[in-house]
């Protein structure tokens, strides 16, 4: 559901076989090390730009070890993509259901955390668009434990629907689908400084700020959801 909002998937159909997370502490801190080259030097010279060859020469690792760890220069992305996604948007999401805080409020608050980052634009931007036309490949990468953001405003939707805050005649996982698509679209496609993957998005206003264009397309997707 996440690839029909945002651009086709690429032939997914079911995870594919990802590779394995070395068990020993020598194999996990050479792993970490060569994630934070790649990042740093996507950071620094763009994604596109960015040459492996670079990246394994500040780790001081060879061509072998980055892609033992990351097949393809893109699992890079979706690694940053989970980390974030786990500190940023899950927290956030469960924050909300655990609470009584507002279910619109949480929602709008998981978009804005997804949003949102450190990194560079460019980077961030193509993070996001990484994860959203791979989804089944990031939600093998998340783990059972970490639903994706469609069902975590779904349950948001279902909670809000059982106090009154969310309209009851349309199922839960619709409204989720229509709220989410109607906000993040617009903001994940124009928000950001490097290259939008829809060219007729650029001409929206504040193009390149991604929560410049939440706080305008989020309430105009959020009155489709109210009672």
């Amino acid at each position: 559901m996440i690839h029909i909002m945002f651009s086709a998937s690429r032939g997914e159909t079911s995870p594919p076989p990802l590779p394995p997370r070395p068990q020993q502490e020598r194999g996990k801190a050479k792993r970490q090390l060569v994630y934070e080259a790649a990042v740093r030097g996507f950071a620094q010279n763009g994604f596109d730009q960015a040459r492996i060859e670079d990246v394994v020469a500040d780790a001081g690792v060879s061509w072998g070890t980055f892609f033992r760890y990351f097949p393809r220069k893109e699992d890079v992305l979706l690694e940053m993509g989970v980390e974030h996604y786990r500190k940023h948007v899950l927290r956030n999401a469960q924050r909300g259901l655990g609470g009584h805080r507002p279910v619109r409020a949480t929602v709008y608050e998981m978009f804005a955390g997804l949003l949102t980052s450190d990194w560079p634009s460019h980077l961030h931007g193509a993070m996001l668009r990484e994860i959203s036309t791979t989804p089944v490949r990031f939600a093998a990468l998340l783990g059972p434990d970490a639903p994706p953001w469609i069902s975590l405003a779904a349950q948001l939707m279902a909670v809000g629907q059982g106090r009154g805050e969310v309209r009851t005649d349309v199922d839960a996982v619709t409204l989720a689908a229509v709220v989410s698509a109607g906000s993040l679209f617009p903001a994940i496609q124009a928000g950001y400084e490097d290259l939008g993957s829809l060219r007729s998005l650029r001409g929206l206003p504040e193009t390149g700020n991604a929560i410049a264009i939440l706080d305008r397309a989020f309430p105009v997707a959020w009155r489709g959801a109210e009672p």
